[in-house]
C-alpha cells in the first residue's frame, strides 16, 4: 500500500491521550487501523474472550469494537 502522507495526531481514549504519527493510505476497509508498532509501544492487549482492549498496562479498557 503506498503511503500518501504522514500526520501527527493525538488519540484520546477515555481520558488517555496518546500522541502518534500516522500513515495515510487510500482505500482502506476501515477508518483506522492500529499497527503492531503502536500496540507494542503502548502495551495494548486484545482480549477476544472478554471482547476488550487494554491500553497502557490496563490504564484504559475499551470494548473491542463498537457500532
Amino acid at each position: 500500500m503506498p503511503v500518501t502522507a504522514n500526520v501527527d495526531i493525538s488519540l484520546y481514549i477515555f481520558g488517555l491521550s496518546i500522541p502518534q504519527t500516522a500513515k495515510v493510505v487510500k482505500r482502506l476497509e476501515h477508518d483506522l487501523i492500529l499497527g503492531a508498532d503502536f500496540m507494542s509501544q503502548n502495551h495494548v492487549i486484545i482480549d477476544y474472550k472478554e471482547n476488550m482492549v487494554s491500553i497502557a498496562d490496563d490504564l484504559v479498557r475499551v470494548p473491542l469494537q463498537s457500532f
